[in-house]
């Protein structure tokens, strides 16, 4: 593909400069594996602006909620969860509050 370069052999042949997106894959998919839930699960919007998203995924008794931030200021908004699954992200009385151009997601 002429837009996106191949993928190296194994991890030792990555770029300095790709290592970043290959740690936020790791660890999204150890989230995955930690919840196998997460294949039959639904999604139900909390928050959308034209600069954030709040979103939360369910099957049965289990959640987790994603918060996206694409602005230049933190969001701070009602969240359900008790930890960080990955991401960065404060937690606070039943609030998340996410960095600009972060994301996170709670569980």
């Amino acid at each position: 593909d002429e837009v996106r370069p191949e993928y190296p052999d194994t991890s030792e042949d990555l770029a300095p400069y790709g290592w970043p997106v290959y740690r936020v894959h790791q660890e999204l998919i150890a989230v995955r594996r930690r919840n196998p839930w997460l294949y039959s699960a639904r999604t139900e919007t909390l928050e959308l602006t034209n600069t954030a998203l709040l979103y939360r995924v369910y099957a049965d008794d289990n959640s987790m909620t994603v918060a996206l931030n694409l602005g230049d200021e933190a969001i701070d908004y009602p969240a359900r969860g008790s930890e960080v699954l990955a991401g960065e992200a404060h937690l606070n009385d039943g609030r998340v509050s996410v960095p600009p151009h972060g994301w996170a997601v709670i569980g």
